[in-house]
């Protein structure tokens, strides 16, 4: 969709400055600032989504897509890597040196 916005001349220009300074389109600086300013107008999460923090939130629909049913898996990972190495390793057997 396209949408005209009409700035004053100082802050288009500072939107010029940042786009060139950043290497981004004057488009993608407004949608990021479009996006940044919605998610700050939403209400704060309830339930489940409270213990979000507001990077997590905010980038949630670009964070994997699996999810494996266990909500804690990522605070335990260093745990379950090492509980499945282990396994790994005992399933090879003895080696002979």
């Amino acid at each position: 969709m396209t949408v005209a916005v009409r700035l004053p001349e100082e802050l288009e220009y500072d939107l010029r400055q940042l786009a060139t300074r950043t290497g981004h389109t004057l488009s993608d600086c407004v949608r990021e600032a479009c996006v940044a300013y919605i998610a700050q107008q939403q209400p704060a999460p309830q339930g489940d989504d409270a213990h979000e923090s507001e990077a997590y939130r905010l980038g949630k629909h670009v964070f994997g897509g699996a999810d494996s049913g266990d909500a804690t898996r990522w605070k335990n990972r260093k745990q379950f890597i090492v509980a499945t190495l282990t396994a790994q390793h005992r399933a090879r057997g003895p080696r002979a040196h």
